[in-house]
């Protein structure tokens, strides 16, 4: 981040756009949370909605699974298909992914409905099969003592998820009516450390540029993706576990051109094509450091394989210096 303000350069934490939108919901509406151990001690109830992290996130519900005898947890899943976390669940809800967003304007209005003391006038015969499965979502979310919802990206929009933001209302709603949080399962490896660290140093979790000698942010315009596209940058710096050829296919064919064609620095746990390239060790293995859990709570990380590799930031430390020497 230093080197970005003395260099005049933006930082990103990702090279594409995709999966954006849950930040820009988070800064319009704001979110409810809560840590692992506070929903193991609270929930009496836990939605998996359109997520299955039993095959991507396998030590969660052993993490949140409370075994105290005087304490039931029921699980709910919402999805489109059988998954390994259905066959776990107290009840499964059956819907169609192009139809997520509908149910949960349906499930918010009538919890809006039950914080308003008004019940529906509608007939169950004359309702939809999705207002059908919200009126029984409805009433196993209303009854519950404490709820957690763990939801995963049911769009890829960049700019805006409707599913995201009805559910960071939805949860808004339910806290009229009793107690409720919600978590994002996240799969982007780790990323949500860099945004932390950007956010406390510059104010902003994403796409920073520093070319006018203060922090700026303005939605996706000084993302890295934008910027290549755009042909802004003339040299870009990565540090990424994933190869060359893994970032280049993120990319749209205009921002792929561009960043094979400018000079690259890359510090990386694979070897690249770039101009310059710095080993790196894995986090955990070879490199100490720290990973945010999925509940923003950082954990720290032991090195526990022994090697000669100057660490990363030893390297940009140095980068740091002959920056101020030649500013």
């Amino acid at each position: 981040m230093e080197n970005c303000d003395i260099a005049g350069a933006t930082v990103d934490t990702t090279l594409t756009n995709s999966g954006r939108s849950s930040l820009f919901s988070l800064q319009k509406i704001g979110k409810v949370t809560a840590t692992l151990g506070e929903i193991k001690s609270r929930s009496d109830l836990v939605v998996f909605w359109f997520c299955d992290p039993e095959i991507t996130h396998p030590r969660l519900l052993e993490r949140i699974n409370s075994k105290a005898p005087d304490k039931s947890q029921r699980i709910i899943v919402v999805d489109d298909r059988d998954t390994a976390t259905t066959k776990l669940a107290n009840r499964f809800f059956k819907v169609p992914r192009e139809n997520a967003a509908e149910l949960l304007v349906h499930v918010r209005n009538q919890v809006a409905q039950q914080a308003n003391i008004q019940a529906s006038k509608s007939e169950p015969d004359t309702l939809s099969a999705i207002e059908n499965t919200a009126n029984e979502l409805v009433r196993e979310l209303v009854n519950a003592k404490y709820g957690s919802i763990f939801f995963g990206q049911v769009s890829e929009h960049s700019r805006f998820d409707v599913a995201g933001d009805s559910m960071a209302r939805l949860i808004r709603s339910l806290n009229d009516v009793t107690r409720f949080v919600s978590l994002k399962l996240r799969s982007d490896k780790n990323a949500q450390s860099a945004e932390n660290v950007l956010a406390w140093s510059s104010g902003f979790p994403f796409a920073v540029n520093h070319n006018l000698g203060y922090p700026r942010q303005n939605g996706l315009e000084f993302s890295a993706e934008s910027m290549l596209e755009r042909r802004q940058c003339d040299a870009i710096l990565h540090a990424s576990h994933l190869s060359e050829t893994e970032l280049v296919e993120q990319l749209p064919h205009s921002a792929r051109a561009h960043f094979q064609v400018i000079p690259r620095i890359a510090f990386s746990t694979q070897a690249t094509a770039a101009n310059v390239h710095f080993q790196m060790g894995i986090p955990g293995i070879n490199e100490s450091g720290e990973h945010c859990r999925i509940d923003n709570v950082s954990m720290p990380l032991k090195k526990i394989h022994a090697d000669d590799w100057i660490p990363a930031e030893t390297i940009l430390d140095q980068i740091r210096q002959e920056l101020i020497a030649h500013s």
